[in-house]
């Protein structure tokens, strides 16, 4: 896993980082994405925190990943969501937005 998240609270405390990732090829924005859960005491994962205003309780971070390996159990839902993020996080949800906005 290469790239970063950015606005990332709690990340330095957490079990795991929560990553929508792009696991596949750009032809559709809403394809070819997977949830990821990354330990954020993996290698190679850089927590960066990020001088802000408001309210400090927990603070927010900057996530660089820098070829993190991750194997097939840091799947969100195992290896049968692979490429399937969008679906897990907004289809169904948006599928009842859509009916009320028409």
């Amino acid at each position: 896993l290469n790239g970063a998240k950015r606005w990332c609270t709690g990340a330095d405390i957490a079990g795991y980082i929560f990553c929508l990732t792009r696991t596949g090829p750009r032809d559709d924005k809403y394809k070819n994405l997977s949830v990821l859960l990354v330990p954020p005491t993996a290698k190679g994962v850089t927590i960066t925190p990020l001088d802000h205003l408001g309210i400090r309780g927990v603070e927010t971070k900057d996530v660089t990943f820098d070829d993190v390996e991750l194997g097939p159990d840091a799947i969100l839902g195992g290896a049968d969501k692979w490429n399937q993020g969008w679906k897990q996080l907004a289809g169904r949800a948006l599928e009842v937005e859509k009916l009320e906005l028409s």
